[in-house]
C-alpha cells in the first residue's frame, strides 16, 4: 500500500552535478527577471512554495502576469517565430471568446460549485483575453510558458516526492513515452526487450482491469507485450523484461517495487484519473505520498489535469524520450 503523510510534501534534493546544470540553465531566467530593474510580483503561495485551500487570488494572478510580461520585454527578441502572428486585435478577442466558451462548456467546469465557477472564469479571463499569454505553438515555448509549466509540474512532484517531471498531451502519451524509454534502455543491455511485467492483485477490481487494458494497448503500440504475474510468482522465467508495473492503489505495489529494486529492474506506476481524484476527495487536509525507492517513474492520466504528467527519480528515463514528442510534432508540422 502507498503511505500517505500529512503536509504538501516537497521536491527532493537532486545530486550536486544535476543541481549545477539546473542552475546554469536558470541563469538567463534570473538575469531576465532583473532586467530594467523591473521586479516580478510573485504570489505569496509561489514565493513560499506551499499549497493551501485558498490558493492564489485573481488579483495576485493578474499582478504576477502583468509584472512578468513587463520584465520579459526587456530581453525578448524583437521577432518571434511561431508564437505571435500579425493579426488584428479583433481576431485575438474573438479567439479569446471562443476559448472561453470551450472551457466553460467542459465537464470539469460544469462540475464546479457556483463560487468556484466565478473564480475559475476570472482566472480564464486574465489569460485568454491577453494575446501575450496565449502561446499557440508548443514547439516555441516562451519564457512565461516555462514559468507557468514549471510551477504546474511542481504540484505532482511535491505530492509524490519526485525531483523531475514533464508533461504530454494526455496520460496515454505520458505512459507511452516512459515505456519507450525503458524499452530503449533495456535494448542496450539485454538485447531486444519485449515484456512489460505487470504484478497483479489477488482480487482484481474493475478499475484495475481498465488500467491493465490501457497499459496493454499502449505496450502493443510499442511492439511490447504485457505479461501478468501473481504477487508471489517467480520472475525467473521472464528474461526479456523492460519494466515492472503494479497498480498504484493495490496491495502488490510495495513488494513488487522491493523485488524490482533488488533485481536492478526499473519499476513504473501509472496513476489513473480516478485514483488521482480519490487522493483529494478522501483527504480534507494536504497530504503527500511516500513510494518505495524502487519506483523509478510515475505517470498520471489526464482528466482532473488537462495534460498527462510524468515524474522521474533521475534524468536518464526522461532524457531517453525527451526529444520524441518534438520529433513527432516536427514531422506533423512539416507535412
Amino acid at each position: 500500500m502507498v503511505a500517505f503523510l500529512d503536509g504538501g510534501g516537497s521536491v527532493p534534493d537532486i545530486p550536486l552535478l544535476d543541481a549545477v546544470v539546473k542552475q546554469l540553465f536558470e541563469m538567463p531566467t534570473q538575469k531576465m527577471l532583473k532586467s530594467n530593474g523591473l521586479p516580478v510580483v510573485w504570489p505569496e503561495a509561489l514565493k513560499t512554495g506551499g499549497f493551501s485551500l485558498n490558493g492564489v487570488s485573481t488579483q495576485e494572478l493578474r499582478d504576477f502576469f502583468t509584472s512578468l510580461l513587463a520584465a520579459s520585454r526587456g530581453t525578448e527578441p524583437i521577432i518571434e517565430s511561431g508564437n505571435k502572428y500579425g493579426v488584428s486585435d479583433a481576431f485575438h478577442h474573438i479567439n479569446g471568446v471562443l476559448l472561453m466558451q470551450e472551457c466553460k462548456a467542459s465537464p470539469r467546469f460544469q462540475m464546479l460549485l457556483q463560487a468556484d465557477k466565478v473564480r475559475a472564469e476570472e482566472f480564464l479571463e486574465a489569460v485568454l483575453f491577453n494575446a501575450d499569454l496565449r502561446n499557440r505553438n508548443p514547439l516555441h515555448p516562451s519564457f512565461i510558458d516555462s514559468v507557468v509549466i514549471g510551477n504546474l509540474l511542481n504540484f505532482p512532484a511535491h505530492i509524490f516526492g519526485f525531483p523531475f517531471a514533464s508533461y504530454a498531451t494526455d496520460g496515454n502519451e505520458s505512459l507511452s513515452l516512459c515505456l519507450y524509454s525503458y524499452r530503449e534502455q533495456a535494448a542496450a543491455t539485454r538485447g531486444a526487450p519485449i515484456v512489460v511485467l505487470y504484478v497483479k492483485e489477488q482480487e482484481r477490481s474493475t478499475a484495475e482491469s481498465l488500467i491493465v487494458a490501457q497499459v496493454r494497448a499502449v505496450a502493443a503500440r510499442l511492439n511490447m507485450s504485457l505479461v501478468e504475474v501473481e504477487a508471489e510468482e517467480s520472475w525467473d522465467a521472464h528474461s526479456r523484461v523492460a519494466v515492472v508495473m503494479a497498480a498504484f492503489s493495490g496491495t502488490a505495489l510495495a513488494s513488487a517495487a522491493s523485488r524490482a529494486f533488488e533485481r536492478g529492474m526499473p519499476m513504473h506506476v501509472h496513476v489513473s484519473d480516478t485514483e488521482w481524484r480519490h487522493l483529494f476527495t478522501t483527504h480534507t487536509t494536504p497530504v503527500h505520498c511516500e513510494l518505495h525507492s524502487g519506483v523509478r517513474s510515475l505517470t498520471i492520466e489526464h482528466g482532473l489535469l488537462s495534460s498527462g504528467y510524468s515524474l522521474y527519480r533521475d534524468l536518464k528515463t526522461r532524457d531517453e524520450h525527451f526529444d520524441v514528442g518534438h520529433q513527432w510534432q516536427t514531422a506533423y508540422m512539416s507535412l
